[in-house]
């Protein structure tokens, strides 16, 4: 078996030190748990407890030494002479649950809130160098071998960094022959520090300061909790041994409390603690790092370690706290079920001596047992709920009475309530027949609005209660209990349905009486204060249409009806998603417009009267009214002079409405524009190219005729009176008179410019004059008259954009370069023309190196050329930078080759001979007909 599995400890992480032993051998006869916690006898005692005590004078920092010296049958008659001179007992049961350590009055003497209500202290609260001890035996049987116990430590700050000369602490289960159990059964800690100016930022986590101060400063730790599974040595006996010693000096005090309890490791529950879906509360022992619930369907009550350590790997985890919520979901329908948790201990130092070692991180598995004795709802929720029938008067809702049931025959039904969630409530008992009948000393049907249908044998079948409008919580409640009469435990569970007993909707139309004839109608269903209105579905019939036997013609709260030409009866339901409904019904008459005619002149001159006719051919039209205003439906009607005559001078454009209203309130208007002739004339251009065409346009009169200056001839001699638009091609800029014509005979004119722009006429120059092979480019410029846009085309197939262009020619292999313009005028009007630039050969070249030693050939260094050169200069300089030969013209003629002797470098500097080797020359120049200047460099080799 895997012995490192079987033991935890928890919260065992002890920095500082502790003068604490644990309790020895009061008595030798073997225990099986009783007294462990000091609880069995009133007045408390150390019954089942041996104690020890004895000198911790130990110097060897590394291994305590206990100086056992004396065994005491009663522990509590133990007493030392401390270092003061006084006597103190070394071992005191406390039952005070309120009283705190004098040395650290925030810590309590019993762990209440851990569940005890008794603890033992033990060791030296004065100085001195004693140790003390208590031990328990005990036969490990199935009901005790989870052994849990408490400690917590006080002590004056110990010296820094001595170990085990310091007060130490240890807890040990040992077996018969006095060894261990496994290393998950030891665990210790000595008051090693390491700085004798003790504040709460250098204690360990879980330590704090005390009373007093400097050299006296006390420290404690809270209460920790231990836990050991010792399953696997059921029917052996242990050995609880506890202990606590002083420092070796005699100079700190240090003591501890301590207290115990056994119990099986296992964990029977019954289903009957839980209510709702959580069938109980399955508690783990305190005390652990980690909790891992897991199920395996192989499991039974009573595994052993491994066993549970193999589940645990193919098994499913339910939960990872200690108190894991077993609901109906992982029961399923088992009515026994077996969990199990597996705990794993924190990590623990246990020896300072290194300063590193610790304990393993043990590990135990604890089986729980679950039985479900609690009564069995229809988890499907079948027909257990039925709504309240929408055809139904009276808003009643059943629920199914047979949908609970036992869960075990041993555990039969005895009791059930129903609790409707609106103050009602219906209870349920056995008679002496075993059949279920409503408790009348409790609930009644009448006073609870219920009534009971009964099945096919006579049993229970519906419960129905009434409700108001509203949303409801029913809650059912069903109590079982044992036929073993020595089983006290009763069983209740309940279960809950919402319940919604929805409204009947408050149906309202909203929408205009009449609509005149053509016009659009919107009809509004609604169900003001219903709060689930937007819910509701909005059917529409027709007024001849059944609602039984035909579809609804249009489905939606808003019915929208465009060109409406007769009268409108419609009839709506609004439908509840749980099919409760209404009905109302709606009508809108259709009107018709009068039907006015305006007739008469439209167009006249300026100030002239307008003279209108009005008809109408409308019955019991309640009058007719002109006006210049876009006539509206709350416009008064009136003009009972002559309201079909309109008569007025008109001076501007304008448009005049007259309309009427029926004796049905529907409103109808005519209208005509009237327009005073003032002419205008518009072109489709007003610029144009010569031989271009264009196109005029006439308005603002019934009538136009065309002149121009100078004379058309595209107008010709009639003026082309009649004719709008006309199309006009002039030679040159023409001015156009329009004359406008009214619908009377009156007449205004006006006139329109178009302008003709000519085309350009082509002018190509360019600089130079040239096309240079040194300096291939040309500057061509655009002189054209009338020019604002150019092309250029070149012979090289090149082309370019703009009236100035800079152009560097490729090919020089031609006698001269053609260019060909296309120049267009800001209308886009073109023209095109030719002309050619020849290319001429230019070249300066500057021999490499020269042999100045008078043998009549290459004794001099200069340039070469063919050409003539403008602002020359040539100098020659030694590699420092001096000076050695300089020419300078400002015009050069080429003469022959014999210009090398003429002007050129002798080699000489000073008249004497330079020194072989590399010159630098620097060479200037411009050339004719350009105003570039060449700037040249580079070396020559001297060689004689």
């Amino acid at each position: 078996m895997r012995r490192q599995h079987l033991a935890i400890f928890s919260g065992l992480i002890f920095l500082i030190c502790i003068s604490f032993v644990p309790m020895a051998f009061a008595q030798l006869t073997t225990q099986t748990g009783a007294n462990i916690g000091f609880m069995e006898n009133n007045p408390p005692n150390f019954t089942g407890w041996t104690a020890r005590t004895g000198s911790y004078t130990n110097s060897n920092e590394t291994t305590p030494s206990w100086g056992w010296n004396k065994t005491w049958s009663q522990p509590e008659k133990a007493c030392d002479i401390s270092y003061g001179g006084d006597s103190i007992f070394l071992f005191k049961i406390n039952t005070n649950l309120t009283e705190t350590d004098e040395h650290a009055p925030l810590l309590k003497k019993i762990p209440t809130d851990l569940g005890f209500t008794r603890s033992v202290r033990l060791g030296n609260t004065q100085s001195g160098g004693t140790c003390s001890e208590l031990s328990y035996t005990m036969l490990v049987t199935g009901e005790n071998c989870l052994v849990t116990f408490c400690y917590a430590m006080v002590l004056v700050a110990p010296h820094p960094n001595q170990h085990y000369v310091n007060p130490t602490f240890q807890v040990e289960i040992t077996d018969d022959a006095n060894s261990r159990v496994n290393d998950c059964c030891f665990f210790e800690n000595c008051g090693n520090t390491t700085s004798s100016n003790i504040t709460q930022s250098n204690l360990p986590a879980g330590w704090h300061l005390g009373s007093s101060g400097g050299y006296d400063q006390w420290i404690y730790c809270d209460w920790n909790q231990i836990a050991v599974n010792l399953v696997e040595y059921i029917g052996t006996t242990i050995k609880l041994k506890v202990r606590v010693s002083g420092c070796a000096y005699s100079a700190h005090g240090g003591y501890g409390y301590f207290v115990a309890k056994v119990g099986a490791p296992s964990i029977s529950l019954s289903g009957c603690a839980g209510t709702g879906d959580t069938v109980t509360l399955a508690e783990a022992p305190v005390g652990y790092d980690t909790y891992e619930w897991f199920t395996n369907d192989a499991m039974y009550e009573t595994p052993f370690q491994d066993d549970l350590d193999s589940w645990y790997e193919s098994g499913t985890i339910v939960g990872t706290d200690r108190i894991l919520g077993v609901t109906n979901a992982m029961m399923g329908d088992a009515v026994s079920k077996t969990f199990a948790v597996r705990l794993v201990s924190p990590t623990q130092h246990v020896s300072w001596k290194s300063g590193s070692q610790v304990a393993p991180a043990c590990v135990t598995y604890i089986p729980a047992t679950v039985n479900d004795m609690r009564p069995k709802f229809d988890q499907m929720r079948i027909n257990r709920y039925i709504p309240t029938d929408p055809e139904s008067e009276v808003d009643e809702v059943g629920f199914r009475f047979a949908d609970v049931e036992r869960r075990n025959d041993n555990y039969p039904l005895d009791w059930q309530m129903f609790d409707f969630g609106d103050g009602d409530s219906l209870e349920f008992k056995l008679d002496a027949d075993n059949h279920w009948i409503v408790d009348s000393t409790v609930t009644t049907l009448a006073d609870n609005h219920c009534r009971i249908t009964r099945n096919s044998t006579n049993d229970f079948d519906i419960i129905y209660h009434t409700y108001q409008t509203g949303n409801y919580v029913m809650t059912r409640y069903a109590h079982s209990i044992p036929t073993d009469t020595t089983d006290t435990l009763e069983c209740l569970k309940y279960d809950t349905l919402n319940i919604i007993v929805p409204i009947r909707p408050a149906l309202q139309l909203t929408s205009v009486d009449t609509v005149c004839y053509g016009g659009a109608v919107d009809v509004f269903a609604t169900s003001p204060g219903d709060i689930d209105a937007a819910t509701y579905t909005y059917r529409w019939w027709y007024g001849n249409q059944d609602v039984n036997t035909e579809e609804p013609f249009f489905v939606g709260s808003t019915l929208h009806i465009d060109a409406l030409t007769e009268d409108l009866l419609v009839h709506v339901q609004a439908l509840t998603p749980d099919g409760f409904y209404n009905f109302r019904w709606d009508s809108v008459k259709v009107q018709q417009y009068p039907g006015i005619k305006i007739e008469g002149d439209t167009m006249i001159c300026l100030g002239q009267q307008v003279h209108l006719t009005a008809t109408d051919t409308t019955d019991g039209n309640l009058g007719l009214k002109w006006t210049y205003q876009h006539p509206t439906a709350t416009s008064s009607t009136g003009d009972t002079e002559n309201p079909m005559i309109f008569e007025q001078p008109i001076q501007n454009d304008t448009t005049i409405y007259i309309w009427g209203e029926s004796t049905n309130h529907c409103f109808a208007f005519d209208s005509t524009r009237i327009v005073v002739v003032i002419p205008k004339v518009s072109a489709n251009k007003v610029e144009m190219c010569v031989d271009d065409k264009v196109i005029l346009t006439g308005s603002g009169a019934a009538e136009f005729a065309w002149t121009s200056n100078p004379l058309d001839a595209s107008i010709g001699a009639d003026s082309l009176r009649g004719q709008n638009p006309i199309e006009v091609s002039p030679d040159t800029t023409t001015v156009y008179t329009m004359i406008g014509f009214g619908q009377n005979g009156c007449q205004a004119t006006t006139n329109i410019t178009i302008k003709v722009v000519p085309d350009p006429v082509i002018k190509i120059a360019f600089s130079p004059e040239f096309v240079d092979v040194d300096e291939p480019t040309l500057m061509l410029m655009d002189s054209s008259d009338y020019a604002a846009s150019s092309s250029w085309i070149f012979s090289d197939g090149n082309t370019a954009e703009g009236m100035t262009v800079t152009q560097e020619f490729k090919d020089l292999s031609v006698e001269e370069i053609g260019i060909h313009l296309i120049s267009s005028n800001y209308l886009g009007c073109s023209s095109e023309g030719d002309t050619t630039v020849p290319v001429v050969l230019f070249s300066v070249w500057v021999p490499t190196g020269f042999t100045p030693d008078g043998d009549g050939m290459n004794d001099y260094f200069f340039f070469l050329t063919q050409n003539n050169l403008k602002n020359v200069t040539f100098e020659i300089f030694d590699r420092w930078g001096t000076r050695m030969y300089s020419y300078k013209t400002k015009e050069y003629e080429y003469t022959g080759e014999g210009d090398v002797a003429l002007y050129g470098w002798d080699g000489k500097h000073n008249k004497e001979y330079v020194q072989n080797g590399t010159y630098i020359w620097r060479l200037t120049y411009q050339r004719e007909g350009s105003t570039r200047v060449y700037d040249r460099t580079g070396s020559v080799a001297v060689v004689k």
